[in-house]
């Protein structure tokens, strides 16, 4: 029996701890749509420079005692007032701030969704809402406040500086858009389908910077992730025009047709299809359009892409589909025995696009 190595044991020792943190915080912090700060969520700690002024503040404290020097004594009491009167204004610039999730909007992957999120006060003006007891407060002013993902970049995370956002007790119907604040984060979808929001962190080390003031806030944030659009070639035969034959579909592809002008290429079409002429003059690439083509509805079929992996079917089928729609050309979406029938429009597109995040989660209605 090989012994475990140090790495290996310190690896499961923070993974044990980490677990266990995340377990506690779930329990104290469940997910909500709506969450308002006050003493039941917000933590608070010193931070490095706090905890050097509180080295000094404890020094200045021994230094009294040693030379029984009065002056030196009230100094560090003087001290030591700052900080706890610090930590009791870090922790009013938090309390009544109300965050809720308002929208998110789906994103394919690889991309970012835009999460949006309202943001307002809560609380009384003059009094502490946290409490609940009427403690005098800064007012309704939420100042130096940053939101953001925890394992985001500095250039993601966003700040919000408010400066008297008035007090509502219903920030869900606001009497007037002066009331909310908007905020919008991005998210990087990373996989097809439901993706789940990590918690937000909202931190401030307003006012001094002696101590860090933060939340985890789990809003209950659910995003659709489209399928990254990849080009590919079908199986077998291009997809066929509802009602037509394969005789028929191979006679009108015999037929000649009539050159009637270029548009801009779409990623998933033909290669065949691009105007080279123009791309060596102008390095830009354009698509052929033909008078004679088929203006008939056309079904995407999964089928067509069939054997290979499930994640690269929904991508090809994505790709396709956004030809389709950029082309103003009527489709429809075969998805195993699931169905949509052929259409055109942004809701026919939102429709098409979410089942091809949601499959194979689609109940069969062929």
């Amino acid at each position: 029996m090989q012994p475990t190595a140090p790495a290996e044991l310190e690896s499961r020792r923070s993974g044990y701890f980490a677990n266990l943190i995340q377990r506690w915080v779930t329990r104290r912090l469940p997910p909500q749509s709506r969450i308002r700060l006050g003493h039941k969520n917000v933590f608070i700690l010193p931070t490095r420079w706090g905890l050097m002024f509180l080295m000094t503040v404890v020094l200045v404290l021994i230094a009294g005692i040693n030379y029984q020097n009065s002056m030196i004594l009230a100094t560090s009491f003087l001290f030591f007032a700052v900080f706890v009167v610090h930590i009791h204004m870090s922790f009013n610039n938090f309390a009544g701030l109300t965050v809720a999730f308002h929208d998110a909007e789906p994103a394919h992957v690889g991309e970012e969704a835009l999460i949006t999120l309202t943001v307002c006060s809560t609380r009384a003006a003059g009094t502490d809402s946290g409490s609940g007891r009427g403690e005098p407060a800064t007012g309704d002013r939420h100042v130096a406040i940053q939101l953001g993902w925890p394992q985001s970049t500095a250039s993601i995370r966003h700040q919000l500086i408010h400066t008297g956002l008035p007090p509502t007790d219903h920030p869900s119907e606001p009497g007037s858009e002066s009331e909310l604040q908007s905020v919008t984060l991005p998210l990087k979808c990373l996989k097809r389908g439901i993706q789940r929001a990590p918690r937000l962190l909202a931190t401030s080390v307003y006012p001094l910077g002696l101590v860090r003031v933060w939340s985890w806030l789990d809003l209950d944030i659910d995003v659709l992730v489209y399928p990254r659009p990849i080009a590919g070639e079908v199986n077998a035969a291009d997809a066929v025009s509802e009602g037509d034959s394969q005789p028929d579909r191979k006679l009108r592809q015999q037929q000649p047709v009539d050159f009637d002008g270029l548009r801009n290429y779409e990623l998933g079409e033909s290669r065949s299809r691009i105007a080279w002429k123009k791309y060596a003059q102008q390095g830009v690439l354009y698509t052929k359009l033909f008078s004679s083509e088929s203006a008939d509805p056309v079904w995407i079929d999964q089928a067509a892409y069939a054997g290979r992996d499930i994640e690269l079917q929904m991508s090809n089928l994505c790709a396709e589909l956004l030809v389709r729609d950029k082309g103003q050309q009527p489709y429809g979406l075969k998805l195993g025995k699931w169905r949509l029938a052929p259409g055109l429009g942004p809701q026919h597109k939102r429709e098409a696009l979410e089942a091809l995040a949601r499959y194979p989660e689609l109940t069969p209605n062929a």
